[in-house]
């Protein structure tokens, strides 16, 4: 049975790195470190519109693509909110909002990634998410940002 509302993914990650270069990397470098795997189109050009009403979104070229998020609140270097739809064909139908939070920590930085939504999920798709957000940030983009 669907879920209605709840927590998709809620971590914490620490990044050997300063904050300024570990946000930058997050919003230029995202097309380096992105894997295409984790593309809804097969594409490898993510793309972060880091602005209020920006996007998120997949650049196939000539006007074509997936958007992921719209850019719903943004502070540089310490936070941005975004806000997507998930269809049925990824197991919604569903809102979801996903928030980065990147703290100062010691010589580092942490990162808190928190991925909520409300409408319709079913249990795959939960679980294909927790694992997804797991590899993108603490597989993916911390090795990145840190050997970089």
């Amino acid at each position: 049975m669907p879920k209605i509302t709840g927590i998709l993914q809620c971590i914490k990650t620490g990044i050997n790195a300063e904050r300024n270069f570990v946000w930058d990397a997050f919003i230029n470098d995202i097309g380096s470190w992105w894997k295409k795997e984790y593309s809804a189109t097969g594409t490898d050009k993510m793309v972060i519109e880091p602005f209020l009403g920006g996007k998120m979104y997949e650049d196939c070229g000539n006007g074509t693509g997936f958007t992921w998020y719209t850019v719903e609140a943004i502070i540089p270097n310490e936070s941005i909110l975004l806000s997507g739809v998930m269809d049925h064909n990824w197991g919604g139908p569903c809102r979801t909002m996903l928030s980065l939070k990147f703290e100062v920590y010691k010589k580092g930085t942490n990162i808190k990634i928190v991925d909520s939504y409300i409408g319709h999920i079913n249990e795959n798709a939960e679980n294909s998410f927790k694992d997804g957000w797991k590899t993108i940030f603490v597989e993916t983009f911390k090795p990145y940002v840190e050997n970089k």
